[in-house]
């Protein structure tokens, strides 16, 4: 998947084909707000598919946006995450002992680990008292 952060939104760089030699054009993910962190890897339960997070501010408000979907990425209203001041970076791992792959993010000065059942909490908050995502 060959995608780039925009100034207002995500550029999808993965262009199909059609069997005849022809591409479609690339196409633009908006996220209403400057994207300014990016990763593709897996969240949540592994199943072979690129999964995108974008960092995203906006008026005074930073989230993280989740794409997952089972048809690609960009085939599905991103989960929104809420989090403590700008995104700066992003990365996937198995941070904890459960089998699916989680999220962190360092937003505000603070690290911010998104498990992979998709439960957002701040590093040191114990892992039951996570504010829920939503989207």
């Amino acid at each position: 998947m060959g995608i780039h952060r925009g100034p207002l939104g995500i550029d999808d760089g993965f262009l199909r084909g059609d069997g005849a030699g022809n591409l479609e054009a690339a196409r633009r993910i908006e996220t209403n707000g400057k994207v300014t962190a990016l990763t593709v890897g897996e969240i949540d339960a592994a199943d072979d598919l690129d999964d995108v997070a974008a960092g995203v501010a906006s008026k005074g408000a930073s989230r993280i946006l989740v794409f997952k979907a089972r048809n690609g990425a960009f085939n599905a209203a991103p989960e929104e995450i809420s989090v403590p001041g700008a995104v700066t970076s992003l990365t996937t791992g198995q941070l904890d002992d459960h089998y699916a792959m989680d999220l962190a993010a360092a937003a505000g000065g603070r690290l911010v680990v998104v498990n992979g059942t998709g439960r957002a909490r701040l590093a040191g908050q114990p892992a039951g008292e996570g504010a829920r995502s939503g989207t």
